[in-house]
């Protein structure tokens, strides 16, 4: 069985790129993996290399923000949330995420439309 040939590498600006596009805060996404603050801040200055696996998880983020794109984009008005505990009552199904990757994609969104109207829950 012929072996896959290896993954490229996620580099540290990549990786920095994606979590600031959506609005992940080095401490979630540190909490998320179950690793230190630190080693996130040292994929990103490129000091150690971003794991195949946390690449992984940052498409799958990618992913889900897209789906939560195409649903804002069907909405003539944009409703998203100030704090994790508001968003995460009103929308129990987007516990996993931080109000912040919310307002990210919403502003992807009316930045996208043009003119859209985004209030606070």
């Amino acid at each position: 069985m012929p072996l896959l040939p290896p993954a490229p590498r996620m580099t540290g600006a990549e990786f920095r790129t994606a979590r600031e596009r959506l609005g992940l805060a080095t401490r979630w996404v540190a909490e998320t993996l179950g690793v230190a603050e630190r080693s996130v801040h040292r994929w990103e200055a490129d000091q150690s290399p971003v794991p195949a696996g946390v690449a992984i998880m940052v498409g799958y983020w990618a992913g889900q923000a897209v789906r939560l794109r195409h649903a804002l984009d069907a909405d003539s008005e944009i409703v998203t949330y100030r704090t994790d505990a508001d968003m995460h009552e009103a929308r129990p199904d987007l516990a996993y995420w931080p109000a912040s990757w919310h307002r990210a994609v919403a502003g992807e969104v009316a930045a996208m439309r043009g003119e859209v109207r985004i209030e606070f829950w």
